[in-house]
């Protein structure tokens, strides 16, 4: 799956957009409803490597 990051200073972290926006991509690409939580210090690790 390809997406962008972009920055958005708001109240809510990326982590709860991502997690939309997955959701979103699987249901309309397989029809199917996921659920999905992101470890915490899984996003920092992956953030700071997209950042690099």
């Amino acid at each position: 799956m390809n997406f962008t990051i972009s920055e958005t200073y708001g109240e809510k972290p990326i982590s709860e957009w991502l997690i939309v926006k997955v959701k979103d991509f699987v249901k309309e690409k397989y029809g199917l409803n996921v659920q999905m939580t992101i470890n915490p210090e899984s996003m920092i690790k992956f953030l700071e490597a997209v950042i690099k």
